[in-house]
């Protein structure tokens, strides 16, 4: 198991330079398909090795995965882990790291490097066991399942984001719904709607639905837990229910302590796996610990009043706030307000998600699904 050299070629050249030669086209060959994958074993059950086959340049010098895939070094831990790749000799290591603030942009080899070393650019978030996502953090928004984006891109001295923005970039019709609820499937790229007792699994972010089955309950909001793949679900009685993935088969149910007595929005956070609730009746954001009711804190609600949605933007950790036909992005899980935009023409909005790409609302008044358009803007960095 090691990440050996691509022969290099010399000047003058000598024999070997012919075999050096046939390495490197080699190399080119297999990416003309696209940039390559190169980490493996990418799922909830696995920490990602680098696959057997796989080339890493550094410094301009061509280095290829050998006879075996790698098991990167060291531990991933909760959170955000990164693969640094350090030059040792004739060989190049890999290992786990957190912290990577001390990497900027080498625009002359393309990649994040420390001056000596470079990060790979995937980015896994970790908890409890599960390898719950890993995208290309130049291009976030880029998963298993999503279509990449280009936030975070910088261009002589200025840095691309992208901003969930007030507007409609499409909608589609539902039946009559009452008490509509909304989530994505992040494992799946699949919608997930509520209209009464009716769970339906939509076909990506369509109107076509793939598969329904029939709750016990009628549920206001509903929301996907990427850790476990389960739904969790909310009803009026301060009741939370958690559902083997996207079935009508429960596996544990918990009471909430406050007194939940109209429609509240909750979200797991995919990067803690707290589940976040808001309180209509004292105006508050609430985080539990994990699937439980035990409470690590909460804040005042950006609105003031808070009915409805919430949702978490997977490409940066900001939890989105919905009242009504309101829209508030926070900074991460917490009091302090970024943004905020109203939608014109949305008039009763009963739960939100975030696809990983497109913030969604569900209309139960206009029994419409809404699908919103994101802004890429340029901040001086």
């Amino acid at each position: 198991m090691a990440i050996v050299k691509v022969g290099v070629m010399t000047d003058p050249p000598v024999e070997a330079d012919y075999t050096n030669l046939i390495g490197h086209l080699q190399a080119s060959t297999n990416q003309m398909n696209g940039l390559k994958n190169i980490l493996k074993q990418v799922d909830t059950s696995h920490i990602p090795t680098l696959s057997q086959g796989s080339y890493i340049s550094i410094g301009g010098v061509l280095y290829i995965v050998g006879v075996e895939d790698y098991v990167i070094s060291g531990s991933v831990v909760t959170g955000y882990n990164y693969v640094k790749i350090a030059i040792s000799g004739e060989l190049l290591i890999a290992s786990w790291v957190r912290d990577v603030s001390s990497y900027v942009w080498n625009s002359v080899y393309g990649y994040y490097s420390d001056g000596t070393n470079m990060i790979l650019p995937y980015r896994v978030s970790y908890i409890t066991g599960y390898v719950v996502s890993f995208y290309n953090p130049l291009l976030p928004g880029l998963t298993k399942n999503d279509s990449p984006t280009f936030a975070g891109l910088s261009i002589q001295g200025f840095k691309s984001v992208i901003v969930v923005g007030g507007s409609i970039l499409s909608s589609f019709n539902l039946p009559v719904v009452s008490f509509g609820g909304v989530t994505a499937d992040t494992t799946t790229g699949n919608l997930i709607t509520s209209n009464d007792l009716v769970f339906s699994i939509h076909d990506k972010i369509t109107s076509a639905i793939l598969s329904s089955f029939n709750m016990p309950k009628v549920y206001n909001a509903i929301a996907f837990d990427p850790i476990t793949s389960n739904l969790v679900v909310s009803r009026y009685s301060k009741t939370i229910d958690v559902y083997n993935g996207a079935s009508s088969s429960r596996v544990s149910s918990f009471v909430l302590p406050y007194n939940y007595s109209t429609s509240f929005g909750i979200v797991i956070d995919p990067n803690t796996g707290n589940l976040i609730a808001s309180s209509p009746d004292d105006n508050r954001i609430h985080v539990y610990n994990k699937l439980s009711n035990s409470e690590l804190s909460s804040f005042v609600s950006p609105s003031g009043s808070v009915r409805n949605g919430l949702a978490i933007n997977t490409n940066n950790g900001n939890l989105i706030v919905c009242n009504g036909s309101d829209y508030y992005i926070q900074d991460g899980i917490s009091a302090t307000n970024l943004s905020s935009f109203s939608i014109v023409g949305i008039s009763d909005v009963n739960d939100i998600a975030y696809s990983g790409t497109n913030l969604i609302s569900s209309d139960e008044t206009n029994d419409k699904i809404y699908i919103h358009a994101n802004t890429l803007i340029f901040e001086e960095e």
